[in-house]
């Protein structure tokens, strides 16, 4: 996860096998100008049947993905606490995991998991469906877990 305090060093390379002598300098923090600032991209409620309890999970995961079909890894990722489900949740700039800008539209899915690795899966966990495309600048995306 990036933070707002995490110093960056300037992207430099390509470089070729056995290159030596490459120096990365760490300077400033991730948002050093308001240009850089991040900005929410999506945002709305995560919800769950009233008759239902988030099980006692480490994490909720929120995963963005560029496409309807997931392969690669995600465009962003999220982790909230169980104790914030139900409730709002955001996605930004400063979510995305491989750099490169935010797409015009996105699909996206949350679940809980147990373990707080989001690469596992667990029979106990709660999920939505991956849901999309998504527009840009969405405000009122509901996600709804369900087992």
């Amino acid at each position: 996860t990036k933070q707002a305090s995490d110093l960056v060093a300037e992207t430099v390379g390509p470089f070729t096998t056995g290159a030596a002598d490459i120096s990365l300098t760490l300077e400033g923090s991730a948002n050093t100008s308001s240009e850089e600032t991040s900005s929410i991209q999506v945002s709305g409620t995560i919800e769950i049947d009233a008759d239902s309890t988030v099980p006692q999970a480490s994490a909720v995961f929120i995963i963005v993905r560029r496409a309807a079909v997931p392969s690669g890894p995600p465009l962003a990722a999220v982790r909230l606490n169980t104790a914030d489900i139900p409730g709002p949740f955001s996605v930004g700039d400063e979510n995305i995991m491989m750099g490169g800008p935010w797409p015009e539209e996105v699909w996206i899915q949350a679940r809980t998991d147990g373990d707080g690795n989001a690469m596992t899966k667990d029979d106990a966990d709660f999920a939505t469906e991956l849901i999309g495309p998504i527009a840009r600048g969405s405000s009122d995306v509901v996600l709804h877990l369900s087992r």
